[in-house]
């Protein structure tokens, strides 16, 4: 069971790096909202 958290973790890790190479002033709106 701990794997797949562990895979979860790093697929989420993967699509936030993705999301601010894209946009890189995007989370730091998310985080003023």
């Amino acid at each position: 069971m701990k794997v797949v958290l562990v895979i979860i973790f790093i697929v989420v890790l993967a699509l936030l790096g993705i999301y601010f190479i894209l946009n890189p002033m995007g989370i730091f709106d998310l985080i003023i909202e």
